[in-house]
């Protein structure tokens, strides 16, 4: 690499964590105002997911009353739900939410909750922390080692979806990493062992299958195998040992996330950062014109969803994508068409990092620094109230989160699909402006 191209990609990265880093200290300092000022809540809840916490009696047997924002809820409750017969079998609502985690991701919590339970917890958040940590370190090589450990600060550490990642306690943060390694073994030419991370991941929530176009782009059809046996397998095992066997708990899993999903994308619309999310909020507006669009997309969400996918889809097979084109379209996929969206999965937004160096030149600066900007506000705190003055934070309160999470996704979508597109007609044009000049 000559030494322009790497003080470029150096440029690249420290535009996105400057503006990752200002979106960050706006988010904070509205929380603080919001809840310290005009005590419309409390701080914490402004900043993190305020969710379940399991069972009262296990609850209260295992964890202190409180410990920070919450006493990771959603590392207690599936930790205890995995030793039932069946996880997904639930008639008692007082044993929690209904399970609609999938059968890798129940098998994780059973195997740390063979072990005590702060001893289980500090290794979960270790191994999950130090993997996606350690994947972003790596993805930019290039760098310094102060530069990197500044970059991964201001970046990762420094953000919403990290600091809920930690306060929750989700399956999410090994989801995460294993995404960043199969990036940046991705990157580092080990293409194969990264479908098996990838293949790891989808099997724990499903949704990262859209990371797989990275591969499917380059045709190694062997890795998308290799990548989706790993999952099928890791999916179907643990389902012989739980109660119920394999399709009827399937039939169950399916059943709850239909039933999970809805009810969170209500109850829960304050946390929520989805396309459904931005819909509901616009429709509760009662603006006309936006108010009846928005009501006409919620009802029919799924024809949307996929009109969504397909298109950017087909964008993203395009030969002139690059891998940061690729891998943010497929972050912003993950995080906006799903039905219920909280702070923590916008996590997926950090390979915006580890992937700005190959490709982010591709776009004009003004260009790029608008979709740093977007990536920014997805990542900063901005679970207030849109209406802070006169509303306080209950769940089915627009906030900042609901109305723009799923809005600021498709516009990066929207920038991202027509910057591809158009650089064909660019590149048509130069070629058509050389023959002119050799002819002339």
């Amino acid at each position: 690499m000559n030494n322009t191209a790497q003080t470029k990609r150096q440029q690249i990265r420290q535009e996105l964590a400057l503006a990752i880093s200002l979106c960050f200290i706006v988010g904070v300092t509205l929380c603080f105002v919001v809840s310290s000022y005009l005590n419309k809540g409390l701080f914490e809840h402004f900043i993190s997911y305020l969710g379940s916490d399991g069972p009262s009696g296990y609850a209260n047997s295992v964890n202190p009353s409180r410990l920070g924002v919450h006493t990771f809820g959603d590392y207690l409750l599936p930790r205890w739900q995995s030793n039932l017969e069946s996880p997904w079998f639930i008639t008692d609502t007082a044993n929690g939410p209904i399970n609609n985690y999938l059968p890798f991701t129940m098998a994780v919590f059973w195997f740390f909750s063979t072990i005590a339970y702060w001893k289980s917890l500090i290794l979960f958040l270790v191994i999950g922390t130090s993997g996606l940590l350690t994947s972003i370190w790596f993805s930019i090589s290039d760098e310094e080692s102060v530069t990197r450990a500044q970059l991964i600060v201001s970046s990762a550490i420094l953000t919403s979806p990290f600091i809920s990642l930690m306060d929750r306690g989700n399956i999410q943060i090994l989801l995460t990493a294993l995404i960043g390694v199969a990036i940046v073994l991705f990157i580092n030419d080990r293409k194969s062992w990264g479908a098996v991370a990838l293949g790891l991941a989808i099997a724990l929530k499903g949704y990262p299958i859209v990371f797989l176009v990275v591969w499917l782009r380059e045709r190694r059809w062997k890795d998308c195998i290799i990548s989706l046996s790993t999952s099928a397998c890791l999916t179907v095992l643990p389902l012989l040992f739980y109660d119920g066997g394999i399709l009827r708990n399937l039939s169950r899993i399916f059943r709850n996330v239909r039933l999970n999903e809805e009810m969170y994308a209500y109850e829960s619309l304050a946390y929520n950062n989805s396309l459904k999310a931005s819909l509901l909020s616009l429709r509760n507006f009662d603006i006309n014109g936006i108010s009846s669009a928005a009501h006409f997309g919620f009802d029919h969400i799924n024809s949307l969803n996929l009109l969504i996918a397909v298109g950017a889809g087909f964008v993203m097979l395009k030969k002139r994508a690059s891998l940061f084109d690729v891998s943010l379209m497929g972050a912003v996929l993950a995080t906006t068409l799903v039905d219920y969206v909280a702070a923590y999965a916008l996590g997926l937004y950090f390979v915006a990092l580890m992937t700005a160096g190959h490709g982010a030149e591709h776009y004009s600066v003004w260009k790029r620094r608008l979709l740093f900007l977007l990536i920014g506000i997805q990542m900063m705190p901005k679970g207030v109230p849109v209406k802070f003055l006169s509303e306080t934070l209950t769940g089915p309160t627009t906030t900042y989160a609901s109305l723009l999470g799923g809005a600021v996704g498709i516009l990066i979508l929207l920038i991202c699909a027509t910057d591809i597109l158009q650089r064909r007609t660019n590149e048509s044009e130069n070629t058509e402006n050389l023959l002119l000049q050799k002819l002339g």
